[in-house]
């Protein structure tokens, strides 16, 4: 059969080649393993980011709505003041020109209202009928002096 140097020879070619290709295949694995780590840390550093800009958003908007609240505060405290203000400096004329607003009639309630106009059609003053009268596109009969023997009309249309 075979030359035991040769069979020696060969599983030892073997062994050196398998350990070679065990050695590149490991390598590359780990390889492959420290980008999948990097990866891994980058979506976790994402993560942080995103959960950092929905907290600074939730922060910003609670703090627009305390800042309409105050604006809202303010607006009634000047809205107020005015009421007072005008109370107090046109008291008496405030009242006048209310009175004489409901004297005038501007806004009383003893005039009755006007009668409504009654609603017409519009008129219709075209000369001749068009698409919108009743016997448009009809033919008229003709009486029997109009038509010849036959049936037919005595003077072409």
């Amino acid at each position: 059969m075979y030359s035991l140097s040769a069979v020696l020879t060969f599983t030892l070619a073997g062994l050196i080649a398998g350990t070679f290709i065990g050695i590149f295949f490991t390598q590359r694995k780990s390889g492959h393993s420290q980008h999948q780590a990097e990866l891994e840390k980058q979506i976790l550093e994402m993560q942080q980011q995103q959960q950092s800009y929905q907290t600074d958003v939730s922060k910003h908007f609670n703090h627009t709505a305390e800042l309409l609240n105050q604006l809202t505060e303010n607006y009634k405290e000047v809205h107020s003041h005015l009421a007072e203000g005008a109370q107090r400096l046109a008291g008496e004329q405030l009242h006048t020109t209310i009175k004489t607003l409901t004297a005038d009639g501007d806004i009383s309630e003893e005039q009755e209202p006007e009668a409504p106009t009654p609603l017409t059609p519009p008129l219709d003053y075209a000369a001749t009928g068009g698409t919108l009268s009743e016997d448009w596109g009809m033919k008229k009969s003709l009486t029997a002096e109009e038509r010849n023997d036959l049936g037919y009309p005595k003077t072409p249309a």
